[in-house]
């Protein structure tokens, strides 16, 4: 009798798997597929689905992916060359206060504004990018970063934007 309590408490503790959610869930993809198929044929609803995920592949994803790739490499130079410690230098007075994070941070803001939020995982697997932060600022360094990412296609769809 125990054990049977137990089971009972056991199951009503987690969400059941199956509930109305599941099938309105099924009605609504069944219902929206159905009305396509019926208006453009089942064929044609089909192809523009994959060609739909097949474009957003090739011309968003891996588009985004590279355009990391390159900030981060320009990062991995930049931090070969002595730039970021010149941006430490030079902006630590405004980001010590604002932020409390090291100038060093802008270069992660910089390659995320011209590139997408992944961009900061190179820069965050780099020891002489590293060698700025105390442990206690590096996730402040990453969530700083990845705050401007995407912000140059943003800005340019704002400033195209006609008034």
């Amino acid at each position: 009798m125990e054990l049977e309590n137990n089971v009972h408490m056991e199951e009503n503790r987690y969400r059941k798997e199956i509930t109305k959610g599941t099938y309105l869930c099924i009605g609504f993809i069944v219902l929206i597929l159905g009305y396509l198929s019926i208006v453009m044929g089942v064929g044609k609803t089909f192809s523009v689905i994959m060609k739909t995920a097949h474009d957003l592949l090739i011309n968003t994803a891996f588009y985004i992916m590279s355009v990391a790739v390159l900030a981060g490499a320009v990062s991995s130079v930049f931090s070969e060359f002595g730039v970021t410690a010149l941006l430490n230098k030079l902006i630590s007075p405004i980001m010590k206060p604002l932020f409390k994070l090291p100038g060093a941070a802008s270069l992660g803001a910089i390659t995320c504004y011209f590139s997408d939020n992944p961009s900061i995982v190179i820069n965050s697997k780099d020891p002489g990018y590293a060698k700025y932060f105390k442990k206690y600022q590096w996730t402040t360094m990453i969530n700083f970063g990845t705050t401007f990412g995407m912000g140059i296609i943003i800005t340019g769809g704002i400033l195209g934007i006609q008034g």
